[in-house]
């Protein structure tokens, strides 16, 4: 099931997951993570009343635009994460879109994304990034 978990982001568990999908996975490094995007929503994919996945996304006028996304070490691999993205489909009829690097880009392309590489500069070092984007269903682009 994918629901809304915005009352339990001090949840340790749901912490714990969120960080999963950031650089820096201290307590500090959650904490500006869950500040940096302005209107951003969580959901989790829950099962047996566990959360296995974080999603944390916007809602824009034109897409959905993926901030984090996360499944918890031991329930990696049974599509968990795809379903997040189905749901996330179904929720809403929008186009959606990632920035991601070279250790996840490759989960948005099994989830039918295409990604297109970008680089940004961070104190002076380049570093490759890829904005991945799955079209609004129903489109041919």
């Amino acid at each position: 099931m994918f629901c809304d978990i915005e009352g339990k982001l001090n949840d340790p568990l749901v912490r714990h997951i969120i960080s999963c999908s950031l650089f820096d996975q201290s307590a500090e490094g959650v904490d500006k993570a869950l500040k940096k995007y302005p209107g951003e929503q969580f959901f989790a994919w829950i099962e047996n009343g566990e959360p296995l996945g974080i999603c944390g996304f916007r809602p824009l006028q034109d897409k959905v635009e993926i901030c984090h996304i996360a499944v918890v070490e031991h329930a990696r691999g049974r599509g968990i994460g795809n379903s997040i993205v189905t749901a996330l489909r179904e929720k809403y009829a929008m186009a959606l879109e990632a920035e991601t690097d070279d250790d996840a880009v490759g989960f948005y392309r099994k989830c039918g994304f295409g990604a297109t590489v970008l680089y940004k500069y961070f104190c002076g070092q380049k570093y490759r990034r890829y904005t991945c984007v799955l079209p609004a269903p129903g489109t041919n682009n």
